[in-house]
């Protein structure tokens, strides 16, 4: 059982995904996030706030509920604010040590 505010890997060694689980206001990353690849947001319980911007463009809020996704796009920045000790969120992008996929 996790206590609040603690981040944990949940599948990175040697593979081509990141996953990621966050709990708790303490565990919540600081400051803007990007990545080269697109990358899922997915409340599992409580409130989440994520500011998203394009390329350092307009700002725009969305607030997630469990059960809720967001996708940010690759070379999307955000900024995840938990509403506090009982939110968790689970963010899962490609490594940005993968290849970026041709167009």
């Amino acid at each position: 059982h996790q206590r609040a505010g603690e981040v944990r890997e949940l599948g990175r060694e040697g593979g081509a995904v990141r996953i990621a689980e966050y709990v708790g206001a303490h565990g919540v990353p600081d400051g803007w996030q990007s990545s080269r690849h697109d990358t899922v947001i997915y409340v599992v319980s409580g409130e989440l706030s994520v500011t998203s911007a394009i390329h350092g463009g307009t700002e725009t809020i969305h607030e997630l509920h469990p059960g809720d996704r967001l996708l940010c796009g690759a070379g999307v920045s955000y900024r995840c604010d938990s509403g506090g000790a009982t939110t968790v969120f689970v963010v899962i992008a490609l490594d940005d040590r993968c290849p970026t996929p041709a167009i």
